[in-house]
């Protein structure tokens, strides 16, 4: 009780507010990110949004924080929403919930900023803060520029698919205007966080482009010191001049966003780009690895083994649902027996037989 007095008497004292969300085996990146962005942004009240409910196995890792659970949200049909959607899709539409909820639990905060737990900051949001003045709703780029078509991926197509905007950071100014956007984008969230790119939809990222258009003050933030990641690495080079890292000579580096890694095996391009590998970049490798020691020193050994309870609420009411036809069965069949390797051949044989 005085640990989580200790953390909420503070919050009195702070107008602005930064903060994550994670399942419980992201916990250690959610605190890495955390102590990276306190470190250069102490004006900051910090909050972890935690979707699971409590694990007493981690009960150190929870200190230190304000730790927001997701049963504070009372999110009345948050069971049927966990049925629906795979934990990325249901941590991708909760959090719009916990930036609604935040904005009314806390009346005289002025800002609100959300990083994804995979962020590591090197430098301070102040210029971010300052665009408060005039913009309600600061979101990032993925790109910044026009790319080569080298046949490489990413490409700018990809962001055609995946939005324009990155989802994985944005700062409100508590508006009329900015609760605006968060209502609608809660109301979308709750039938549309799909991972499903043939009708149209990103998780809670696509969503975002709409939003210059259906909101005022809305500013682009293009400065080439944020949100870098490998989507646009070919656009931004970093260096490391006098202990600070620049890009592009210039722009303090502000934050990596550390996305499709593998964190056990130590591997920094792990999926989703063939345009680099580990060795290219000694910079951005020399960040990974820095940035995974952090993650470890919070308790990644521990916190990992942690199974994300929506998750099995996901797959026990996808299991009972695909037992009920032949169609799902061979589904089920071929997801406990198949090799990834193999699976999009077999599936190419069997849609001629049973239908996609």
């Amino acid at each position: 009780m005085l640990s989580r007095l200790a953390i909420s008497l503070p919050l009195l004292f702070f107008m602005k507010i930064a903060f994550t969300i994670c399942t419980n085996n992201y916990l250690s990146m959610a605190r890495a990110a955390a102590e990276s962005f306190k470190r250069h942004n102490p004006d900051y009240f910090f909050i972890i949004g935690i979707i699971d409910p409590p694990d007493p196995a981690l009960a150190k890792w929870y200190e230190g924080y304000r730790m927001l659970f997701c049963s504070e949200l009372q999110i009345t049909d948050l069971h049927e929403m966990a049925q629906r959607y795979t934990i990325v899709e249901l941590s991708c539409a909760l959090k719009s919930f916990f930036t609604k909820h935040i904005i009314q639990e806390h009346p005289l905060a002025s800002e609100v900023l959300y990083i994804d737990s995979d962020l590591y900051f090197y430098s301070d949001v102040t210029a971010v803060s300052n665009l408060h003045q005039e913009h309600d709703i600061i979101l990032t780029p993925h790109l910044i520029r026009p790319m080569t078509f080298d046949g490489k991926q990413p490409d700018e197509i990809a962001y055609l698919a995946t939005g324009t905007y990155n989802g994985g950071f944005f700062s409100l100014k508590v508006s009329d205007n900015s609760k605006r956007f968060v209502n609608w984008w809660c109301e979308r969230m709750r039938e549309y966080c799909y991972y499903n790119l043939e009708k149209g939809l990103f998780v809670d990222q696509k969503w975002l482009n709409l939003v210059p258009v259906f909101f005022d003050r809305v500013y682009i933030h293009k400065d080439p010191g944020y949100n870098i990641c490998y989507w646009n690495l070919h656009e931004r080079n970093v260096e490391c001049i006098d202990g600070r890292y620049l890009v592009n000579g210039s722009s303090p580096l502000v934050f990596y966003h550390f996305s499709s890694i593998n964190l056990k095996e130590g591997i920094l391009f792990f999926k989703q780009q063939d345009r680099f590998t580990d060795l290219d970049l000694p910079v951005i490798r020399q960040l990974f690895i820095d940035y995974r020691a952090a993650v470890f020193a919070e308790g990644f050994e521990e916190t990992n083994k942690s199974k994300s309870y929506f998750s099995s609420v996901f797959q026990q009411y996808t299991t009972s649902t695909l037992k009920k036809t032949l169609k799902g069965r061979i589904k089920l069949w071929v997801k406990n027996n198949v090799k990834p390797a193999t699976k999009e051949r077999l599936k190419r044989r069997l849609k001629g037989i049973i239908g996609s």
